[in-house]
């Protein structure tokens, strides 16, 4: 049996507070720390994985998926990765990373040099992306993984 745990918390790479954009009530999947039109600013507190649940959780997957956050949270976790080395499912939208100061290739990299392996995730299937320059500068599902045994 598998157990899900979720908390309430904003992941970052350091601990503090940012101001978050809410999305209206009708998209609010899309809020972000990103500027975004439509929607209030609140203030958020900001946590590190490492440094909140890092002796609590041993996780085998992570699903990442915070509109152009991304790095930030997985730098925030560099500890987990590296002993742990868990599964990682995301959004991977380039535009949205940029807007962040990031990319979806400096992303890839972060986890290429962690030992990952990346695959795009298509419907049921997964395509294996061996060179950077292969990654769409579309949003896609990506999945990231250590286990050099997986064939997708």
């Amino acid at each position: 049996m598998r157990i899900v745990t979720t908390y309430n918390v904003a992941l970052s790479n350091n601990a503090g507070k940012m101001i978050m954009h809410q999305a209206p009530s009708n998209n609010s999947g899309m809020s972000s720390f990103r500027k975004i039109k439509e929607g209030k600013k609140i203030d958020v507190i900001i946590k590190q994985f490492d440094e909140s649940f890092g002796r609590l959780i041993m996780p085998n997957v992570i699903k990442i998926d915070v509109e152009g956050a991304e790095q930030l949270v997985l730098e925030g976790m560099n500890d987990i990765l590296d002993i742990y080395h868990p599964d990682i499912i995301m959004e991977v939208t380039d535009q949205f990373l940029l807007e962040l100061g990031f990319s979806a290739k400096s992303l890839c990299f972060f986890l290429i040099d962690k030992g990952y392996s990346m695959y795009q995730m298509t419907g049921e299937s997964y395509k294996k992306i061996v060179h950077v320059d292969e990654i769409s500068k579309h949003q896609f599902n990506a999945y990231f993984t250590v286990n050099q045994n997986f064939e997708g």
